[in-house]
C-alpha cells in the first residue's frame, strides 16, 4: 500500500521560504548632497564567474533591489549621466543574505571611476533571526574526526547533543550498534523538529525525523547555515532549527583537490573496558579519500571562450573503515545450566491454578524448543569471560564503507535567465556485529549486513521578465533507503532446529527470548524491511514588486511516498514470544510486513510576523497554507491475522473495531 501527502502553500512575504538558496542586494543611489538619483543603471556581476547576473534601473526614490541572486562574491557597477562610474567590490553574498549597498555617485565623466571595497557585514539589521553561518573553507578546515557535516551543528550556541556516540558516522547505524540518530536539541526544541535541506531539497527521513537521506561530502559544501530561532514564517514545516547546506559550483577558473585521511589503531591507546577484560587494543582501519574538480565548460575558440556561461563541479569520496567495538553481554547461562544443572532450585511443575508444585536443581526433561535454542544458538556462544557475573566481553567488527558523488552544472543564458542542476548519490554499505539498531551483547547472533543509499536531485532556474518581475522555480527529489539482511544465528537458515509451533500460522519464525534477569535474544533480523523514502518538491516563486516594497508569491507542491516491504531474502521471526508458567503469549506478532504510511488531515493557517528592518524593507510577512493527505492502512497479513484475532476475542465490539480498520472501510 502507498501513502500520499500533498502540500500546497501560497506565501506572500518580504523574504523567501525555507527552501531559499539565494540572497538579495539592495540599496539607494544618491549624489554627494543626498539627492536621490532616478534612472541610474546598476549591474550586479558575479566575480567568480565574470558574469552579469542582473541589470537594474533605480526608481524615482533612487532605490534598487536585486533579489534571488546565486551565492558568491559580487561586484556592483553603477552608472548615471553626469557622474563617475561607481565600482563596489568584495560583496560576499551568503544564503538568505539581504545586503544593503547604498551608493554615493561623484560628479564627473563616465570615463572616470570610483572604486570602493565593501566591508564584511558585521551585524544583520534586516531580521531578528539567530543563525550561525559557516563558509565552505571553514567546513573543510575545521577538525572533524568523522568528516560528517552533521557534527557542525553542535558548534552553534544553544545546541544540546544527546548522540549515542561522540563520533557521528554517516548512514543509519553507529559503532555501538544503535540507530544513528541526529539528536541535536536546538534552543530546547525536540530533535525531531529540526529541518535539514540540501540546495533547498528536503533531506530528512520522515519516518522518525531523526536520520538523513543523503550525506554530501564536506568537500562539496559551499555554505552551512543553522537558523536557531526567531526566523520568519516562510521558514516553516519545523519548529526547531533550520539546517541548510548549499553545494559548491564551478567558477571561471579551474580548481581541484585530492585528499586522503588516515587513522590506525597503532596511533591509539587501548580503552578502559578492553584493558579490564584483558583484551588487546581494538583494531582500527580508517581510510577516507577523494577528489574535487570544478571550472568552466568550454571549447577553446568554439564554445564559452569567455568562460562565463557554463560551469561544472564534481566531487567523489570513498571511505573504507573497519572498527572494533568492545561489547559486554548481560548474564548468560553457564555450561552446566545448558546441561540442566541449575545453581538454585527452579520450578518444574504447576497445578491447575498455575502454582508451583515441584522444585529441583536438576532438569531431566528439557523442552524440545529449549533444546533447539541450546543446539543452534547457546552452544555456539564463546565461553564466558566474566565468571563472577556470567557475562561475556567481546570485540565486534564493524564495517562502515561509503561512496558519494556529487555533480552540479550551472548555466547562464544571459542576464535574464540562469539555471542549475545538481545530482547527489551515495551508498553506505555497513556490517553490524550486534545487529542493526540492536547492539546485542552476544556475538554471532543478530549480525546484519546493511546498505543505506541516498539520492538527491535538484533543478532550479531564475527568469527575469522585467526589472520588477522575476520567477524563481525549481524541482527537488530526495530518496533514502534502509536495506538490511540478517546474517547471524537468528536467521532461519542458520538455526534449522528452532521450529516452535506459533499462533496465527506464523511458523517458521525464530521467536526472540526475553528474561527478567539475563541476556535477551533479539535482533533487527526479526524486522526485515525495505524503507524507500522518495520525496518530491515542486517550488516556484514570483517576485512582483516595486523596488522598495518587495512582495513574494510562492507555490509549492510536495509529494511524499513511504512504503515498507519484505526483504528479497526470506526471514521470518516472531518479535517476542514470552514463556510464563507453561503458557505462551504473543506480542507484536507479524513483524514481517508490508505497510503504508500516511495521514488524513486538512489544515489552514494564517499568521503575521514583524521583523527588524530598514524602513524600505516592506510590510510584515503573511503566510497562508493548506495541506491535505490520504492514509492507507497496512494490508499484508490481514487475511491471516484478522480471523485468528476474532477467534480469540469473539466480542461484537472487537468485531466492529476490526471492521473499522479494514482497508476497504476507508
Amino acid at each position: 500500500m502507498k501513502g500520499y501527502f500533498v502540500a500546497i502553500f501560497l506565501l506572500a512575504s518580504t523574504l523567501t521560504p525555507a527552501q531559499e538558496i539565494t540572497g538579495d542586494i539592495r540599496g539607494i543611489v544618491h549624489d554627494p548632497s543626498g539627492a536621490l538619483i532616478n534612472g541610474a543603471t546598476v549591474q550586479v556581476i558575479n566575480t567568480d564567474r565574470n558574469t552579469v547576473i542582473r541589470t537594474l534601473k533605480t526608481d524615482a526614490d533612487g532605490a534598487y533591489v536585486a533579489p534571488l541572486l546565486p551565492l558568491g562574491p559580487y561586484k556592483l557597477v553603477v552608472n548615471a549621466p553626469g557622474f563617475q562610474q561607481y565600482n563596489a567590490t568584495n560583496i560576499v553574498l551568503n544564503v538568505s543574505d539581504r545586503r544593503v549597498i547604498d551608493v554615493t555617485l561623484t560628479v564627473g565623466g563616465n570615463t572616470q571611476t570610483v572604486d570602493v571595497t565593501v566591508a564584511a557585514e558585521a551585524i544583520n539589521l534586516e531580521t531578528a533571526t539567530a543563525s550561525g553561518l559557516m563558509t565552505g573553507n571553514e567546513v573543510r578546515e575545521l577538525g572533524n574526526v568523522t568528516r560528517n557535516y552533521e557534527q557542525l551543528v553542535s558548534l552553534q550556541p544553544g545546541v544540546a547533543s544527546s548522540l549515542a556516540s561522540d563520533q557521528l558516522f554517516v548512514g543509519v547505524s553507529n559503532p555501538v550498534g544503535t540507530s544513528n540518530q541526529i539528536n541535536f536539541s536546538i534552543n530546547g526544541n525536540r530533535p525531531t523538529q529540526n529541518n535539514w535541506t540540501i540546495d533547498g531539497a528536503d533531506n530528512v527521513d520522515r519516518g522518525a525525523n531523526l536520520t538523513l537521506l543523503a550525506y554530501p561530502s564536506i568537500d562539496s559544501i559551499a555554505e552551512f547555515n543553522v537558523l536557531r530561532s526567531s526566523y520568519l514564517p516562510e521558514h516553516g514545516r519545523s519548529s526547531a532549527g533550520e539546517i541548510t547546506v548549499i553545494t559548491r559550483s564551478g567558477t571561471s577558473q579551474f580548481h581541484g583537490s585530492a585528499y586522503d585521511f588516515f587513522r590506525n589503531d597503532v596511533l591509539n591507546a587501548n580503552n578502559f573496558f578492553a584493558n579490564r577484560a584483558g583484551l588487546d587494543r581494538p583494531e582500527l582501519r580508517w581510510n577516507d579519500f577523494g577528489f574535487t574538480l570544478g571550472g568552466p565548460v568550454y571549447i577553446p575558440g568554439v564554445y564559452n571562450k569567455d568562460r562565463n556561461k557554463t560551469f561544472f563541479f564534481y566531487s567523489q569520496e570513498w571511505r573504507r573503515i573497519i572498527t572494533y567495538n568492545t561489547l559486554t553481554s548481560n548474564a548468560l547461562p553457564t555450561p552446566s545450566m545448558l546441561q540442566g544443572t541449575m545453581p538454585v532450585a527452579v520450578c518444574t511443575g504447576f497445578d491447575a491454578n498455575g502454582d508451583c508444585t515441584n522444585q529441583t536443581t536438576q532438569i531431566t526433561n528439557i523442552d524440545p524448543t529449549a533444546q533447539a535454542y541450546i543446539t543452534d544458538i547457546y552452544s555456539k556462544i564463546p565461553a564466558l569471560t566474566n565468571t563472577v557475573d556470567n557475562t561475556l566481553t567481546w570485540v565486534g567488527r564493524n564495517v562502515f564503507n561509503y561512496r558519494e558523488e556529487n555533480v552540479r552544472i550551472d548555466h547562464n543564458f544571459g542576464p535574464k535567465l540562469s539555471v542549475f542542476g545538481r545530482f547527489l548519490d551515495d551508498s553506505i554499505p555497513t556490517q553490524e556485529p550486534g545487529g542493526l539498531f540492536t547492539g546485542l551483547g552476544i556475538p554471532g547472533v543478530a549480525n546484519t549486513t546493511t546498505n543505506s543509499p541516498g539520492r538527491n536531485i535538484t533543478v532550479h532556474g531564475t527568469v527575469t521578465f522585467t526589472p520588477t518581475l522575476l520567477l524563481d522555480a525549481g524541482y527537488a527529489y530526495s530518496y533514502g533507503a534502509v536495506l538490511s539482511t540478517p546474517t547471524g544465528l537468528d536467521l532461519v537458515a542458520n538455526s534449522p532446529d528452532i521450529r516452535p509451533t506459533l499462533p496465527f500460522g506464523l511458523s517458521p519464525w525464530i521467536p526472540d527470548l526475553s528474561f527478567n534477569n539475563g541476556q535477551v535474544l533479539s535482533g533487527f533480523g526479526s524486522l526485515p524491511r525495505l524503507q524507500p523514502q522518495p520525496q518530491c518538491l515542486w517550488q516556484s516563486q514570483q517576485d512582483d514588486r516595486p523596488p522598495r516594497a518587495q512582495v513574494r508569491r510562492q507555490f509549492q507542491l510536495l509529494h511524499q511516498r513511504r512504503k515498507c516491504e519484505r526483504f528479497r531474502r526470506q526471514q521470518r521471526d516472531l518479535h517476542l514470544l514470552r514463556f510464563r508458567r507453561g503458557r505462551s503469549g504473543c506480542g507484536a506478532c507479524g513483524r514481517n510486513f508490508r505497510s503504508g504510511m500516511g495521514e488524513l488531515l486538512a489544515e489552514s493557517r494564517e499568521f503575521q510576523s514583524d521583523q527588524y528592518r530598514l524602513p524600505r524593507s516592506g510590510p510584515p510577512a503573511t503566510v497562508r497554507g493548506l495541506r491535505a493527505g490520504r492514509m492507507a492502512y497496512p494490508s499484508h497479513l490481514h487475511a491471516q491475522l484478522w480471523p485468528a484475532l476474532l477467534a480469540v476475542s469473539g466480542a461484537d465490539l472487537w468485531q466492529r473495531f476490526v471492521d473499522h480498520l479494514r482497508p476497504n472501510s476507508l
